[in-house]
């Protein structure tokens, strides 16, 4: 078998296919491991991701609680009903802004972990504004809608904010959990409102953040669409190549070449049998073109 994936520039936004969206996340090197070993990434468990998240979690220790942990399943819920199969238990988290740029701020890091950069198909996608998300997650306060986050002017939207909260109780925020998810979760709907940040930018009221992200939430990732994997050092920062760079990931039989571009080809080819480790590294161009029969 010898499969290769077309050149995508993926810090230069290069086309992406009709029916796509470019999505990225960093992931531990497990992931990468399974992608190469079976094509294919579908996590069962919210742990792959995030493994530090259940740890000292007064909410996720108790049955009452709330929090980031169960807020992440309550998405994942939607997103079965979005695709029309089966209850998924989890789902690939990816950030799905329009410009790399804007997120980088907010990727995970994993030392030693992979940025992956990948074509999701959107009939498979849902997109998410992180900022509201933080209101699910919390579970204290109402979303606001697009109706009232649509005022650019800031006196507008603190005055229509105003009215929205107004028809909730005052206190609500000290009320018992499932009290306060009668009144809440109806508004939780809001961080899936695509009105506001389309293409084009996010909606900037309301935060002090900055540039908060969309998160992109698939049932699977496919080896198939990938653009681009790229190192990160100890510290967990991304290892941008740069032009001229090559370098190869490769895991038993599979071998992925990486230039500046992204991902150049994937090959498979008989190899040693103690190659069951992953490995990434830097290596010549000239042995970059060789492995690849002599294409540029």
């Amino acid at each position: 078998m010898n499969m290769t994936i077309g050149t995508y520039l993926s810090r230069l936004r290069h086309a992406i296919p009709d029916g796509y969206r470019r999505c990225w996340a960093v992931f531990p090197p497990s992931v990468i491991e399974t992608l190469l070993l079976e094509e294919r990434f579908a996590p069962t468990s919210h742990g792959v991701q995030f493994p530090e998240e259940r740890a000292g979690c007064q909410a996720c220790a108790s049955q009452d609680g709330w929090c980031y942990h169960q807020a992440r399943g309550w998405v994942v819920n939607r997103l079965s009903t979005f695709v029309g199969g089966d209850r998924l238990d989890a789902a690939v988290w990816l950030h799905a802004s329009n410009d790399i740029d804007d997120d980088a701020g907010w990727l995970d890091r994993f030392s030693g972990g992979f940025l992956l950069v990948v074509d999701v198909p959107v009939n498979r996608l849902v997109r998410l504004h992180a900022d509201l998300f933080r209101d699910v997650a919390l579970a204290r306060y109402p979303v606001t809608p697009s109706s009232v986050r649509q005022h650019r002017n800031r006196q507008d939207f603190l005055d229509a904010q105003d009215a929205y909260l107004a028809r909730f109780p005052p206190d609500l925020a000290d009320w018992p959990l499932e009290d306060r998810r009668l009144w809440l979760e109806s508004t939780w709907e809001h961080v899936f409102d695509d009105a506001l940040w389309g293409e084009g930018g996010f909606d900037r009221l309301g935060n002090g953040d900055g540039r908060p992200p969309l998160y992109g939430v698939t049932p699977e990732i496919w080896l198939e669409h990938v653009v681009d994997i790229v190192g990160c050092d100890d510290q967990g920062s991304v290892m941008w190549r740069e032009d001229g760079d090559a370098h190869h990931l490769r895991l038993g039989a599979r071998t992925v070449h990486l230039d500046a571009s992204g991902v150049h080809a994937i090959n498979d080819a008989e190899v040693e049998e103690d190659s069951s480790q992953l490995d990434y590294a830097r290596i010549r161009a000239e042995e970059h073109v060789e492995s690849n029969g002599g294409e540029a």
